[in-house]
């Protein structure tokens, strides 16, 4: 299987699985499995998201290009990753410790999680448009 493919099934499932915990949220309803699950296919994701982020800086390096395009392609990525993977999980484990009312916690993950969706969607056009540039220009 394609690693390009075999990645967006798991975006699309980790955006599942955030859509499925804010309505399970909302209704107030506890399941630990889908809590795990999200924490952990978030974990892989990452980890995968690094990976390329080596092998992309590796392939950079080997190019001649300017040390700027370097720092704002990793700092996009460091973006996305912080909003796309570590601030949902945190929002969800530290969700049980605040003391706020079900309402404001059940928007607060609402908003996360459609935000870490786009987010996903952006860095998917995103990076495609960055890397169609890059190879017109060799």
């Amino acid at each position: 299987m394609d690693k390009k493919l075999t990645l967006t099934i798991l975006k699309a499932v980790y955006a599942l699985s955030l859509i499925c915990f804010s309505i399970i949220f909302y209704i107030q309803m506890n399941i630990k499995i889908i809590t795990n699950f999200i924490i952990i296919i978030s974990a892989i994701l990452i980890i995968l998201e690094i990976k390329d982020w080596y092998l992309g800086s590796r392939i950079m390096s080997n190019k001649e290009e300017n040390h700027s395009s370097k720092e704002r392609f990793l700092l996009s990525k460091l973006f996305s990753c912080i909003l796309i993977y570590i601030t949902p999980v945190y929002c969800i484990i530290q969700g049980p410790n605040l003391v706020i009312s079900h309402f404001v916690s059940s928007i607060t993950i609402t908003i996360i999680s459609v935000l870490a969706i786009l987010a996903i969607l952006l860095e998917k056009k995103f990076f495609y448009i960055n890397n169609n540039q890059g190879n017109n220009a060799l």
